[in-house]
């Protein structure tokens, strides 16, 4: 019987032995876990890292660069799908905005054969533009640059028109236009001098309206050096000859 109960105490013994190999085991795995989440949490020096592993495995290993945590809670790159989307909704954003802008062109174009003026005012789209043409007889005597007065009322309809869809343009360039007959006398110097002046002076109507925005126009003066015609015959001079607005629109930019 004293055999047998030596032998029950040792079995108690062992398996008491065994429970605590069990809990150093558990503490272990948890002072690990505790290393790894402070890496996680820190930047480290990637060859101590190294050092640390290895006392764990007995073996050293590349290791990839540290991350820090702000660096780790970056939001993730959106998916190719994602931004495709993004960019076809701008796209049809500046789309739809073109086809306002186009309004202009179509009210424009709509006001000139209402009232008979083909043969003095072209309206025509380019790229995100409208070209706005005026024969320089719509708005001037021969050789001068003071606008007729018979045509303010045209004028001011026109830019009614521009006034309305100022938030869809950037800019308005008055662009003065002559042929290559020279000029010189005591009020214009040459071509340029003439087609500069033409230009102010459409300018200054527009601003003297109070209607656009001063931001939103410029004036160029080129003289004889951008025809649209050739100036070897009347009917190509006289086209020449002319003031025009181009009309951008913001989607330009």
């Amino acid at each position: 019987m004293g055999r047998m109960s030596r032998r029950s105490g040792a079995s108690e013994d062992e398996g008491g032995g065994a429970n605590w190999m069990d809990t150093y085991g558990d503490m272990v795995t948890l002072l690990l876990t505790f290393f790894v989440f402070l890496f996680a949490f820190s930047t480290i020096d990637s060859a101590k890292w190294q050092k640390i592993v290895g006392s764990f495995t007995g073996a050293t290993f590349s290791v990839m660069p540290a991350i820090d945590f702000f660096t780790a809670s970056e939001p993730p790159i959106q998916p190719i799908g994602y931004r495709l989307e993004e960019d076809q909704e701008s796209a049809n954003a500046d789309n739809d905005d073109m086809k306002m802008f186009y309004t202009l062109l179509a009210s424009i174009n709509t006001y000139v054969e209402i009232n008979g003026l083909e043969a003095q005012i072209i309206a025509q789209p380019e790229t995100k533009t409208i070209i706005l043409r005026f024969s320089d007889s719509v708005f001037f005597e021969p050789g001068k640059a003071d606008i007729r007065p018979s045509f303010i009322n045209n004028m001011d309809h026109v830019i009614s028109l521009l006034r309305n869809r100022m938030h869809m343009i950037a800019m308005i360039r008055i662009e003065g236009h002559t042929d290559n007959v020279p000029i010189h006398n005591a009020q214009f110097e040459d071509n340029w001098d003439l087609s500069s002046k033409r230009a102010t002076n459409v300018l200054r109507y527009l601003i003297d309206s109070g209607n656009i925005n001063v931001e939103k126009i410029s004036v160029t003066g080129y003289g004889e050096f951008h025809p649209v015609e050739t100036n070897e015959t009347t009917e190509g001079r006289s086209a020449n000859r002319r003031v025009d607005f181009v009309i951008e629109s913001v989607t330009i930019q």
